[in-house]
């Protein structure tokens, strides 16, 4: 016979599963209920509803816009703070020249690059041929590139920012000396930005005698080659959206480095030998979108070099995969019109024919030589 308590605990349990399973059941019920009238709405309701949903997704992609349209349009705006900069920077004299004579040749990498894109090839052969016009050959590393601070920050690094580093270098190391800037790439726009900024300030004390640009990034038509560039391989735009940089269009196979930075002729396996001495360095998107979208004002320009001896080489190639014929004719066009043809102005031009083998990346390519030798050739012919 079973235990009186026992028998009353266990009626009890039984209550409580019956409890809770009725209450369970109500539960269940009541939301099959809410769901019935939540289907009941949207079938009812179904275009304005839909037209809700649309509504406050414009809104925000609108709001998103319009944030961005601001920074982009905030051409100075920085995460950088100024005081934390620290550049890698390598300069060697010619010892044979008197130190009040010469030019500084002061070399400014492109895109993906670090000052090492000179120094394997470059300096060398300055060096060598001893040009009685040059006194000093000098080469940085942007921020977030190559040894110099910010890697961590490449994404967030502006075209500003790399102008920021050239005006740094020069005022640091450069004051009250007769300067070439000798500019790859995306280096050709932060020394044509540079030139805009020096000439607005009306800087004296930076004596800024030439500018070379090597398959520059033209200061206007610069969209031109987008559509192409991405339909070579359309998974690019998503891998640099999910990065947010810029590399993948050069770094994913060895097939696109080849595509968008050498000659048709060069070979997988001579690239990775240049990849060896000169590594590809991650790079900021959101530059790329300032590089874009960013003025260049040539009024300060021409009022700042008009009683100023000043000339300028625009060196292209003709099967160049970033910047068309086209473009390197705006970039001549361009200068010309800023400097008027005085007689102590001059724009030299050359385009170098698909023969030669060099691609865009032209001063680490295969016949390098060749873009050098008309560099040289142009210092050499400058007078004082």
């Amino acid at each position: 016979m079973q235990n009186t308590p026992t028998l009353r605990k266990r009626n009890q349990i039984e209550d409580l599963h019956s409890s809770e399973e009725h209450h369970h059941d109500h539960h269940h019920h009541h939301q099959e209920h809410s769901d019935r009238k939540l289907i009941q709405r949207a079938q009812r309701e179904g275009p304005s509803f839909l037209i809700s949903c649309c509504t406050n997704l414009s809104y925000v992609i609108v709001l998103v816009s319009v944030l961005l349209g601001l920074f982009i349009t905030n051409e100075e705006f920085s995460f950088i703070k100024e005081e934390t900069r620290k550049l890698d920077f390598t300069r060697v004299y010619n010892e044979k020249l008197p130190s009040n004579q010469g030019y500084n040749l002061l070399f400014v990498h492109g895109a993906f690059g670090g000052k090492e894109e000179w120094l394997v090839n470059y300096f060398p052969y300055f060096q060598k041929i001893e040009n009685p016009n040059i006194k000093s050959l000098g080469a940085f590393s942007m921020t977030g590139h190559g040894q110099s601070s910010h890697s961590e920050y490449i994404k967030w690094l502006r075209l500003h920012d790399y102008v920021k580093d050239l005006k740094t270098i020069i005022d640091n190391n450069y004051k009250g000396e007769k300067v070439i800037l000798v500019c790859h790439s995306l280096g050709g726009l932060v020394c044509q930005k540079y030139l805009e900024s020096l000439a607005s300030k009306n800087d004296q004390s930076v004596i800024i005698r030439s500018v070379i640009l090597l398959g520059s990034i033209p200061p206007i038509h610069r969209f031109d080659n987008i559509l192409p560039s991405l339909l070579y391989d359309p998974s690019i735009a998503l891998d640099m959206v999910l990065t947010q940089r810029l590399d993948p269009l050069v770094t994913k196979t060895t097939k696109h480095t080849k595509h968008f930075l050498y000659h048709e002729k060069t070979s997988e396996s001579q690239i990775e030998e240049i990849s060896k001495q000169v590594p590809l360095y991650p790079e900021s998107i959101i530059y790329y979108l300032d590089a874009l979208t960013c003025s260049l004002n040539p009024t300060p320009i021409m009022e700042y070099f008009s009683k100023r001896r000043f000339n300028i080489m625009v060196l292209g190639i003709e099967k160049d995969t970033f910047f068309s014929v086209g473009q390197f004719e705006k970039i001549v066009e361009f200068w010309k019109l800023i400097l008027d043809s005085k007689p102590h102005h001059q724009v030299h031009s050359v385009l170098i024919p698909n023969s030669v083998q060099v691609g865009h990346n032209m001063v680490l390519d295969v016949e390098w030589k060749f873009v050098a030798n008309k560099l040289n050739d142009f210092i050499l012919e400058l007078h004082e």
